[in-house]
């Protein structure tokens, strides 16, 4: 800006505090000769311009007319008029409709001159207005009303959160530990027990993410503590309140054994009969559940566990730290051969375990202090370890029983120490799950009893809900025409929210002709997925990019991957062997049920486009897992849903390798590195170096990126969409139907 200002700023020796201006300067920081000039820069302005001047000055930015003359209060020609005059002061400058601010030390200057009571409305109409405007932009929101009216300290707090939560993921952690601070300094004051330990452990994640594990045990001991007393705020439902059923479409479930789950229906199935350490929140947060604290050591390494000692197993057991040492042990036991075992290999000595370099089982970072304390071990600071917890693979297990009957599947007579208890399982019909008398834990919601139906066909299924005998009705398994209709009909009952799945195109390295680099690319560059997403499916499904991970999550790429291209599609099979197709093996496809529409796209454009005979075939999840186990497939379409937020979810423990067969040395290098980076930024520059390694050998192509998709009726008035594959049916709140 102005020469003036600088000399004097420099003569001043107080550089270092203009280097990023700010509204929380105050006028005693500036040199007198500045304040001097400033002072009679703006002394003289008349009234509207004066008024003018201050709402651009709390505006900050988008300084466009008409938002301008909204936050001033003036008429149009009066605003034109103070804008005119603060021009010829060489206050504002306009270019292309849009003002700006001179010299920056005006800002701070005009804004402490200003009354708090002056300053308290502008920034009022400022923040209702920017929230029509730009209701996206949290950080600003909050800003403006943190600096209005008191009254208002509830849209502040509910956008400060909001702005953490969003800045959490995009791993932006020092932005959202202020933000999150700003958050409980306005909590301090309200008898909001859960929303304001749910913050705290928000911040302690945070702070652990940073390498901050002092922060964190101190966040986290005082999350822990807030959430051991009652609840005073809505989410509490009285005993009264409850006596009602939920009705949901569901599919048969695999198993529900923690150890063997690995399909989302059998998982939530599971998170209702069990509870871990931690518990996963509908906004990607943790909160206490079995431990009532926990501690870090300095190292970032070392976690020591406290349980609780009010949470029994349906026979009344307690549950105790015995119970989750031999779970963890259990699932990573070689014998048991659990899908699940990589999630716990950030655990010192499992993976040397699993993989039978380590013989003892005692010698695995995992102990037990005593009846109620557990400890363990990392082999290295792992920034997304707490969610681990929240993880059906972490869940404790009735080792009381299992030691008794031996290491088999748990599923056909389980203990809960969850929410709900298992009631009956009609095999083809129905799954009954019961509220547990005895959960300790927060029961938000008014649900007695939910009913699974497992046997119903789309079209049946539709009827019912429509017919008001289903409560909640997944549409994502119909075909996209069917799909169509049924939003049609029932447009006020959809909902739609993110679901972190990709789903992709596997293929079979082990023999040809999918050994070929070129085959593999010329199905990439043949498929459109951009067609397939809002042509095909509607919209319903949004067409993959180039990443693995989904977009949502850190780490997930902007890059365009594999795009629609014929031309060098037949060009890569001609070099492989394959001019249009001729001499090109009949191709074996399996895909899961409710892909058809899908599955009949690919097999048409590959027949027509590049003369491929392939033969495309839908199985329930179950027998789809055993077909890709026995690797009796050339193709496949199958989908991976994010664990926890973080990428190694998809590169790491997504059981592509297995089913594809292939491998890379620097990829497993990469992904070793990135397990065991406490640097955040490396941690994920790790993973997207790995990622482009997956990308360019193809094993996988990435097709789309999923969203659920869901019916739910109007007398359901709390519902959280599932996140991560969790279901917060202890939450559910049911009014008359």
């Amino acid at each position: 800006g102005n020469p003036f200002f600088l000399l004097e700023l420099l003569r001043s020796q107080e550089i270092e505090r203009y280097k990023d201006p700010s509204l929380d300067w105050t006028t005693a920081e500036l040199p007198e000769t500045i304040l001097q000039a400033l002072d009679n820069r703006v002394r003289y302005l008349s009234p509207h311009a004066r008024q003018v001047l201050e709402a651009c000055v709390v505006l900050s930015k988008a300084l466009d007319f008409d938002l301008i003359r909204r936050i001033a209060g003036r008429s149009e020609l009066e605003t034109i008029d103070g804008l005119d005059e603060l021009q010829q002061k060489q206050i504002l400058y306009e270019q292309d409709g849009i003002y700006h601010f001179s010299h920056g030390i005006l800002r701070p200057v005009v804004y402490q001159m200003m009354s708090t009571w002056r300053r308290r409305l502008l920034h009022k109409r400022a923040g209702l207005e920017l929230e029509i405007e730009h209701p996206d932009d949290y950080v600003l929101l909050a800003w403006h009303f943190e600096r209005a009216d008191p009254s208002l300290a509830d849209k502040a707090l509910d956008y400060l959160i909001r702005a953490a939560d969003k800045t959490r993921g995009v791993y932006a952690h020092q932005e959202a530990i202020g933000l999150y601070h700003r958050a409980l300094a306005l909590l301090q004051d309200k008898e909001e027990h859960a929303r304001t330990a749910r913050t705290w452990m928000k911040l302690g994640l945070e702070q652990q993410i940073a390498g901050d594990y002092q922060g964190a045990q101190k966040s986290y001991a005082a999350g822990f503590d807030l959430w051991q007393r009652p609840l005073s705020t809505p989410e509490a439902v009285t005993p009264a309140q409850s006596g009602n059923t939920l009705r949901v479409e569901w599919r048969e479930p695999t198993t529900l054994d923690p150890a063997y789950a690995r399909d989302t229906t059998s998982a939530a199935i599971i998170d209702q009969l069990y509870r871990g350490l931690l518990e996963l929140n509908p906004d990607l947060g943790l909160v206490p559940s079995i431990a009532e604290r926990f501690e870090i050591d300095r190292s970032g390494c070392r976690y020591t566990f406290k349980l609780r000692e009010d949470v029994y197993w349906s026979d009344g057991t307690p549950v105790t730290a015995d119970d989750f040492a031999y779970a963890w042990k259990r699932v990573l036991d070689p014998k048991l051969a659990s899908p699940g075992a990589s999630r716990l290999f950030e655990i010192k000595g499992a993976r040397a375990f699993t993989e039978g370099t380590l013989a003892d089982a005692n010698d695995i970072g995992i102990r037990t202090q005593d009846k109620y304390t557990l400890e363990v071990e990392l082999e290295a600071p792992c920034s997304y370890f707490p969610y681990l917890l929240s993880h059906h693979i972490t869940y404790p297990v009735p080792h009381h029983i299992l030691e008794r009957r031996g290491k088999h599947d748990l599923t056909s007579q389980p203990l809960s120490c969850g929410p709900f208890l298992l009631e009956s399982w009609n095999k083809g019909s129905d799954i009954r799950l019961i509220r547990n008398p005895d959960y300790q834990g927060q029961f938000g919601g008014n649900i007695d009893r939910v009913l699974l139906t497992t046997d119903l066909d789309w079209h049946t299924s539709l009827t019912a809900y429509e017919e008001d005998k289903l409560d909640i009705l997944s549409v994502t398994r119909a075909g996209t025409a069917d799909l169509v209709r049924a939003r049609g009909r029932n447009a006020q009952d959809y909902i739609s929210a993110p679901a972190f799945l990709t789903t992709y195109l596997g293929f079979n390295l082990r023999q040809p002709p999918f050994d070929d680099l070129r085959v593999r690319k010329a199905f990439a560059y043949a498929i459109d997925r951009h067609e397939l997403a809002s042509k095909i499916m509607q919209g319903f499904i949004f067409p993959a990019g180039a990443g693995f991970v989904p977009p949502g999550l850190p780490g997930a790429t902007q890059a365009t991957g594999y795009a629609f291209d014929l031309k060098q599609a037949h060009e890569l099979l001609h070099q492989a062997g394959y001019p249009q197709g001729s001499n090109f093996p009949r191709v074996r496809f399996v895909s899961f049920k409710g892909s058809e529409t899908r599955v009949e796209y690919l097999c048409s454009r590959l027949r027509d486009d590049l003369g491929i005979d392939i033969h495309g075939e839908t199985l329930e999840f179950g027998t789809l897992l055993q077909r890709l186990d026995a690797l009796e497939t050339h193709l496949f379409l199958i989908g991976w849903l994010a664990d926890f937020p973080d990428p190694i979810t998809f590169l790491r423990d997504c059981p592509f390798q297995t089913w594809t067969g292939w491998s890379n040395p620097e990829y497993t290098s990469l992904i070793a590195e990135a397990s065991q980076s406490v640097d955040t930024d490396a941690h994920i520059r790790l993973c997207q170096q790995a990622e482009s390694i997956l990308i360019e050998e193809s094993p996988i192509v990435p097709m789309n990126y999923a969203r659920h998709n869901l019916l739910v009726k109007p007398w359901v008035t709390r519902f959280s969409p599932p996140v991560m594959g969790v279901w917060f049916f202890k939450d559910v709140v049911v009014t008359s139907r």
